[in-house]
């Protein structure tokens, strides 16, 4: 019998490196011709993260990501009142910007088109690529969404089609408002309801088991919002709970939390109302999670002077959020060394004179004449040269950007160099909000704006627990 030599006595330590690399580039080309699927390696994986590039830094730190990533699926969680929807329909508008559009099962019979629209900035051509289907069932928003891929794979797919190049949020408002066909039917026949077994749950899990497949290798993003519930753990801390089971938070790679900011929370000035929330990235898959930023959703209304209509515009305002975020970690424990930093990359100091106004002598705003965070915001979003620091200090991934009118699987393979810049140029001619043209408010005593949440009571992804299913 032949005996098998020792690999060190006939390979040198270079030449078995380079035949271990083989073997393991043999096996990803071997899987991708037999499975018939993508099959990454180490040393480029990271290229299969192709996304929108995100508006502003507040929520690139946020999502820990230059990108907002394709192929995902993220859940939006809050309280009543909480600006789900608005959040919801501002992620629709991303994929709008970069030539896509979004379809949206509501779910909760309190469709509010109006709000949609002027999110949407009232564009025609992004009004025409939102279909909206109302649902009232469990099983109804589940056919929805099911058709409305169904039908963007088909299109794109077709070889006279437009290839993956339709980046397409895909929304559900929200995931447990409405009951299973089998509950409503049984009110129906009994004429009240009875307590029963956790058939939304069991459905639900069932259904996003099949979502990895159905959005593999496609431009898409699967948002569902979701209502908060107050609990309490085994030990009777307070905590929150989502309806619904738990697979949603197995499949999702994002959940974000919203609720209305701490102390003084809404805005009603003359020339403007709104809403300051806190959002916090409760998970995250592909980086830290529970970092957390405050921002402020504005609204007012304003004279079409061409049709004579009166339009509501809303916007939400990252601008400011970025700028709050950065003098944040002056007084977040632990992190005076990153605000340290940040203000000699960036500059950016607080006014002494009692409204929400910086200065930068590197974004070139004098001390004796600082602006409202918008603006500093605005002219930090252009300085493109400073933002790899940035990222460096607040460990954020620089992902590909998505390329309008590119194939997404094109781009996921060439994962080209300086995407990002050209993305970042369109995003700035297309997608900055309308100017506001008003006086920063006053601020006076406002609770500090946190960036990052310690875990709660119950928060651990370890304590998921699957729904059994029920044969």
């Amino acid at each position: 019998m032949a005996r098998r030599r020792s690999a060190n006595a006939t390979w040198s330590e270079e030449s078995r490196e380079g035949a271990v690399n083989n073997m393991f580039a043999a096996m990803r080309n071997r899987a991708q011709e037999e499975l018939g699927s993508s099959v990454s390696i180490g040393s480029d994986d990271e290229n299969k993260l192709v996304g929108l590039p995100l508006p502003s830094l507040a929520l690139k730190y946020l999502f820990q990501s230059t990108v907002f990533p394709l192929s995902r699926i993220l859940q939006i969680t809050g309280e009543e009142g909480s600006a789900k929807s608005a959040f919801l329909y501002e992620i629709m508008r991303w994929h709008m910007v970069y030539g896509g559009g979004a379809a949206l099962a509501e779910n909760e019979n309190k469709d509010s088109p109006e709000l949609r629209k002027s999110i949407f900035r009232w564009d025609p051509s992004f009004l025409q690529r939102c279909v909206a289907a109302p649902t009232f069932s469990l099983e109804e928003w589940q056919a929805a969404l099911t058709t409305f891929m169904a039908a963007s794979r088909a299109w794109m797919d077709d070889p006279a089609g437009p290839g993956r190049t339709i980046p397409t949020c895909l929304g559900v408002d929200s995931i447990m408002a409405t009951a299973t066909n089998a509950e409503i039917a049984a009110v129906e026949k009994e004429g009240f309801a009875v307590r029963g077994f956790a058939i939304a749950a069991n459905l639900i899990a069932r259904y996003m088991r099949t979502m990895p497949k159905q959005i593999k290798d496609y431009p898409f993003t699967i948002v569902g919002t979701n209502h908060l519930k107050p609990a309490t753990t085994a030990q009777g801390l307070p905590t929150t709970t989502t309806p619904g089971g738990k697979a949603v938070k197995f499949m999702e790679t994002y959940e974000i939390e919203m609720k209305r900011a701490y102390g003084k929370h809404d805005i009603d000035l003359l020339d403007y109302s709104g809403l300051r929330l806190k959002l916090t990235a409760r998970k995250n898959s592909l980086g830290p999670s529970r970092k957390s930023i405050t921002a402020e959703l504005l609204w007012w209304y304003h004279l079409d002077e061409a049709t004579g209509d009166v339009k509501q515009q809303t916007v939400w305002d990252w601008n400011t959020a970025t700028v709050e975020m950065i003098l944040a970690f002056d007084t977040a424990p632990g992190k005076k060394s990153i605000y340290n930093r940040l203000r000699e990359i960036t500059g950016i100091q607080a006014s002494s004179r009692g409204r929400k106004e910086a200065y930068s002598s590197v974004l070139g705003i004098p001390k004796a004449d600082p602006q409202p965070y918008r603006v500093v915001g605005e002219l930090l979003e252009q300085r493109l040269d400073l933002m790899p620091a940035i990222y460096h200090t607040l460990s954020i991934a620089q992902r590909v950007a998505f390329q309008p009118g590119v194939d997404y699987l094109v781009t996921r393979e060439q994962a080209e160099q300086g995407t990002a810049q050209e993305v970042a140029d369109l995003y700035a001619e297309l997608g900055e909000p309308p100017p506001l043209n008003v006086a920063p408010p006053i601020v006076t005593g406002e609770e500090p704006v946190s960036v990052e949440e310690p875990p709660r009571p119950g928060d651990e992804e370890d304590n998921d627990v699957e729904v059994p299913d029920s044969e």
